[in-house]
């Protein structure tokens, strides 16, 4: 006769419905392997003899699951099939407890974590595969499935997993070019079709940075003979495109057509998808780095050089970069001039320092420092007259423009080689026009220009007859005469 524990069990699962009792065969089975294998063995009717220990307690919070018990498990189909079930099952059970947890910071983490160990499992640190490519490509699938499940259902996860989902795409990845792209052709297909299922699920909604990035690293496995199933399971992602979404997902088409025929090795093809292509800054980066990769520079720079304006400052820095891989200084010197005078001012050092070691930047810095003076801002040409400790130079500018703001940003810079010629003007440029403002914050911005001066010139003599001079000018005015007092009080530390 049953006891009360079995009793009650037993009435349990009478009224319990199926997917909750499907979420408890699943948690028992990702407790241990020996428990996987009894609820496995009852559901195939296969008689087991019970020893087991009533009194063992889990801690969610604890638990390590060990998903792939052997590194070197046997590659039989049905081992496989069953380390996959298992994994299946563990991979629920932990998600359930983050789930349970309202996917608060330790519930993620632990779930990240519990990815990452995972993944040790299917590869290691070195790139070595620990178990056979027909069980980690799966394994990895899974993985790549389930946190497209959490980002769905948590708004804050991609702040937590990020680094997690790089992590398996960098294992898939890992697992092609280790194993999966030297497999005979049909086992290559097969393993494609389960990406490609994969990569046309719902799992990817409002995700599809993540859906063509994911197939995008699955693209070893294609053949000659399976791309167009590639092609055709991005056109139905297309065609379930809304309003809001259609031209992204024209994109992420157009890139992937392209990344497909250069994984192939076709460049005809891939060329002829650039070049229709070329308007897109996309299409025309990822071709300027095939041409690199090929050797064919002139192509490139000319590609490099044919942009739009607004596109300029990227694509010199991109030119930059190759003129000096290459070695072509005078071309890279000659570039480098142009960015600066189109207000690149960030190659300033660059440029400088090539024209040192070449002994010619004494020649040519007096004529560079008057094209600036004309062709930048007042405040890029400013940056670079205190960067060269142009104090003077910097000091005409200021007392040609009169403007408190330029005033403010270069006082601490310029203050120590010009002290008797900063006095006055910021006196007459910045305070006293300051003290006539009647804006809400006019009396602490005064306030804060008296302190600035002081803490930087450490001239209390002069910024005390300031002080007197503007409480005179201020009569009446507490809000004026309330910031003169602390003001005041600095001076009184100071002294």
């Amino acid at each position: 006769m049953a006891n009360n524990s079995q009793q009650e069990l037993l009435k349990t699962i009478n009224q319990a419905k199926p997917e909750k009792l499907k979420n408890v065969l699943l948690k028992m089975g990702s407790l241990d392997p020996d428990m996987a294998a009894l609820i496995l063995a009852i559901f195939n009717d296969i008689p087991v003899d019970l020893d087991i220990d009533a009194g063992f307690e889990v801690d969610h919070d604890t638990v390590e699951a060990d998903p792939l018990p052997s590194t070197n498990p046997d590659t039989d189909p049905q081992a496989i099939e069953e380390e996959i079930r298992h994994v299946r099952g563990v991979i629920s059970n932990q998600l359930q407890i983050a789930r349970e947890s309202d996917w608060d910071w330790n519930g993620m983490n632990n779930l990240v974590n519990f990815f990452s160990d995972l993944l040790g499992e299917v590869i290691d640190d070195t790139g070595e595969l620990k178990v056979p490519f027909a069980l980690g490509f799966p394994v990895a699938l899974m993985v790549v499935q389930n946190q497209m499940k959490v980002f769905s259902e948590d708004s804050l996860s991609p702040m937590t997993l990020e680094d997690s989902v790089n992590n398996v795409l960098g294992v898939i990845i890992d697992l092609i070019n280790e194993s999966g792209s030297h497999l005979p052709v049909n086992e290559r297909e097969k393993y494609l079709d389960q990406a490609l299922k994969l990569f046309g699920s719902p799992v990817f909604k409002d995700l599809e940075a993540f859906r063509y990035e994911f197939i995008d690293d699955v693209l070893g496995l294609v053949t000659q003979q399976t791309a167009n199933k590639v092609i055709k399971a991005s056109e139905r992602i297309m065609k379930q495109s809304t309003l809001w979404d259609e031209d992204q997902r024209k994109k992420h088409h157009l890139m992937l057509r392209l990344h497909l025929y250069l994984a192939l090795g076709d460049l005809g093809v891939a060329q002829e998808i650039a070049i229709a292509n070329m308007d897109d800054d996309d299409v025309r980066k990822q071709w300027f780095f095939v041409l690199k990769s090929r050797h064919r520079y002139d192509e490139a720079k000319e590609l490099a050089l044919d942009v739009p304006r607004y596109l300029r400052k990227e694509w010199d820095e991109l030119l930059s970069n190759m003129y000096q891989e290459l070695g072509e200084t005078d071309e890279l010197i000659a570039l480098l001039r142009k960015r600066l005078l189109n207000h690149q001012t960030a190659v300033y050092q660059q440029y400088k320092q090539l024209l040192v070691e070449r002994h010619e930047w004494q020649r040519v810095y007096p004529d560079l420092l008057k094209q600036l003076e004309t062709k930048l801002s007042r405040y890029e040409y400013g940056d670079i007259l205190a960067l060269e400790r142009e104090y003077s130079k910097l000091f005409e500018q200021l007392k040609k423009y009169q403007s408190a703001p330029m005033i403010r940003n270069y006082l601490r810079q310029i203050y120590p080689a010009v002290k008797n010629k900063m006095i006055p003007l910021y006196h007459d440029v910045v305070l006293i026009p300051q003290s006539q403002k009647t804006a809400a914050n006019a009396p602490k911005q005064l306030e804060k220009d008296l302190s600035n001066f002081l803490e930087i010139s450490h001239d209390a003599t002069t910024v005390q007859k300031w002080v007197d001079e503007l409480k005179q000018r201020l009569s009446g005015q507490t809000s004026f005469l309330e910031g003169l007092e602390i003001v005041q009080t600095q001076i009184n530390t100071v002294v």
